[in-house]
């Protein structure tokens, strides 16, 4: 029996199973199963988004620039390797998104390229669904059957969003959660943010191009090369001058994007987070903050210092103030970069735990002694996990208490597009993982989703990300050792 032959011969009882013990899948115009969690900045709507496929736009020998080769000048230009990067307006030019155009679709956040044009751009030469490849999938020598019905190239993403006249003089900054694969932002079609990173969140800074209590088409052009449609990690693959992981092989965008803005003046949070300690009542939390220049940063110790941040712990079933701390240290970085740890005890605090997944809300405010100049929320468990006794009797610890890791892989193919859950599904994978009596889930080879984090923070479930094909990120195997698609 081949791998088709029992996959067929084993459906009918799976579909029983579900039949019986399913649960409810809910569309994604639903209302979004998830209770209130901090957003930093305005969210933009999922809904109202359209797609549109541009089968003509060239992009195979174009010049892929990494993170730290993408700057943006006082002025507004995005540049790679300090050259203006390339204005790509669609093909037939930016009228072609006007409004429902032509070939274009409505659309719901997250979504893919394949989600809805399956087999209708087809991998193919002939734009027709073919064969898979064995570097998209595993088994395609021996299982002729599916074809591949994904569209590799640019497609266009789009919508009206409200900027608000309160952000009229400020620099505004939108946050995308992720996209596949490369992304070029445009607003008001000037190009305002550029990422190759599959699947991770950056930032576009919409400042210049803005029109605040204006008209404003948010505008994302993605390009999808390729792709991998199994479990395994994948080779690197080419494009233009550079080698490139492949990932799943689905082209679109995460939802959840938010806008926010910061005095023209003022300083803004970069990143901030929170790391668990041995002691379960105790967290230390990490920020970077960018500053103007001279404006709070100290260079002698003498100086009086001009800005500083504000740490809180918040209770957010009532907004009780559990915990307030105000940082006027001298801190490390560089330039106006400002970089702040600061170690928190909090007691009498309940812990997170499996079953009881309390969570608290942390909250830094970077201000002046006159006006607060940016803030940012995390939600967070108190909590403890570490091993002990290794080499003898090594096992884990969850607040100081024995627990065994039950886990199982998810590979990131999640149902309706392919690469990012609903709210819904993310909350789906973690109940039915707990009715399985499973302590933990991992990240089989594919990247942390939003969602995914969230719902098991809310819900009580361990999460674990597997490196996945780190050995591609070595640059040079050792010796005797080939390269692979496993």
């Amino acid at each position: 029996m081949n791998r088709r032959e029992f996959l067929q011969n084993t459906a009918g009882v799976v579909a029983a199973a579900g039949a019986v013990h399913g649960l409810e899948v809910k569309g994604q115009g639903a209302a979004h199963a998830v209770e209130a969690w901090p957003e930093n900045g305005t969210l933009i709507p999922d809904e109202g988004w359209r797609l549109w496929v541009d089968q003509k736009a060239e992009w195979k020998q174009d010049v892929i620039f990494l993170p730290e080769d993408v700057s943006q000048t006082a002025d507004g230009v995005v540049r790679g390797k300090g050259e203006p990067l390339p204005v790509n307006a669609p093909m037939g030019g930016w009228a072609v998104l006007s409004g429902a155009a032509s070939g274009s679709v409505p659309v719901t956040l997250p979504g893919s390229v394949e989600q809805h044009f399956w087999g209708k751009f087809g991998a193919g030469a002939d734009g027709k669904p073919r064969p898979y490849l064995a570097e998209e999938y595993r088994y395609a020598p021996d299982d002729p059957v599916p074809l591949n019905g994904a569209y590799f190239g640019v497609s266009w993403w789009w919508r009206e969003i409200e900027i608000p006249a309160s952000m009229q003089g400020k620099r505004i900054f939108l946050h995308v959660r992720g996209a596949h694969l490369r992304a070029e932002v445009y607003l008001n079609e000037k190009l305002v943010g550029y990422s190759i990173m599959e699947e991770l969140p950056f930032e576009a800074e919409l400042t210049h191009a803005a029109k605040p209590s204006g008209k404003n088409v948010l505008a994302i052009r993605i390009t999808n090369p390729w792709g991998r449609f199994d479990w395994v990690d994948g080779l690197n693959e080419q494009w233009g001058a550079v080698k490139i992981y492949r990932s799943h092989g689905f082209g679109g965008l995460d939802r959840g994007m938010t806008i926010s803005a910061v005095a023209d003046d003022g300083a803004r949070f970069l990143d901030a987070w929170v790391l668990n300690a041995p002691e379960p009542q105790t967290v230390q939390v990490h920020a970077r903050v960018l500053t103007p220049l001279l404006a709070g940063h100290i260079s002698a110790p003498t100086e009086q210092l001009l800005s500083f941040l504000k740490v809180e712990v918040v209770d957010p079933r009532g907004g009780k103030l559990v915990s307030s701390r105000v940082v006027k240290q001298d801190v490390g970085g560089e330039d106006a970069e400002l970089d702040y740890t600061v170690t928190l005890r909090c007691d009498g605090v309940e812990l997170w735990d499996l079953h009881s997944p309390r969570l608290y809300h942390l909250r830094l405010i970077y201000q002046t002694k006159d006006a607060r100049e940016d803030d940012r929320t995390i939600a967070f468990g108190f909590r403890s996990f570490a091993p002990e006794g290794l080499g003898s009797n090594a096992l884990f610890r969850l607040n100081g208490r024995r627990m065994k890791i039950y886990t199982s892989i998810s590979w990131g193919y999640w149902g309706i597009n392919g690469m990012w859950p609903t709210p819904e599904l993310a909350e789906k994978e973690v109940t039915q993982a707990k009715k399985l009596n499973l302590t933990c889930l991992d990240f089989h080879r594919n990247l942390a989703k939003e969602d995914v984090l969230r719902a098991h923070d809310r819900l009580g479930l361990l999460r674990y990300m597997e490196p996945g094909a780190g050995k591609m990120a070595i640059g040079r195997l050792p010796s005797g050792v080939a390269a692979s698609a496993n």
